[in-house]
């Protein structure tokens, strides 16, 4: 179960880390002087944040890489309610609801649906759909920034 927890927990962040690189490297001028520049989690998301990426999106992925860390320092580490409540917890309102609303839309989707709610989920299961939101939240945040005409 740890080792599906790890997977789970780093493919996650690999995922929202990919697309918080996109963000920075199409919102710096000259994205290739910072490529190198070994910039940890946290001061990624701060220069996404100081870039203009939304700063309900702080929180959240502060929080993510709060959890990936735990599995990168604790070989025993798994995906835990309080974490995933948490990370829930830092999600803009909003942004909870399309969490919600994926998990309602996904119930209607399915032959055997769970016999429950979102907080009936597993943790893995309830951090498996904030990461999917997190990651199309910020798929749209690059597209937006795409669509902008180039200052010049």
């Amino acid at each position: 179960m740890h080792d599906e927890d790890l997977i789970a927990a780093v493919r996650g962040h690999l995922y929202i880390e990919i697309q918080l690189n996109r963000l920075i490297e199409r919102l710096v001028p000259y994205p290739e002087e910072i490529e190198n520049s070994k910039l940890g989690w946290q001061q990624r998301v701060q220069l996404a944040l100081g870039l203009g990426l939304k700063s309900q999106y702080g929180p959240p992925l502060k929080k993510l890489g709060n959890i990936r860390n735990k599995f990168a320092h604790r070989p025993d580490a798994s995906i835990e309610d309080k974490d995933i409540a948490k990370l829930y917890q830092c999600l803009h309102r909003e942004d909870q609801e399309v969490v919600l609303e994926s998990f309602r839309h996904t119930q209607c989707q399915v032959d055997d649906p769970v016999d429950g709610e979102f907080k009936d989920l597993s943790a893995k299961d309830r951090f498996t759909l904030i990461i999917v939101a997190l990651n199309a939240m910020l798929q749209v945040a690059v597209s937006e920034v795409e669509r902008k005409p180039i200052a010049t």
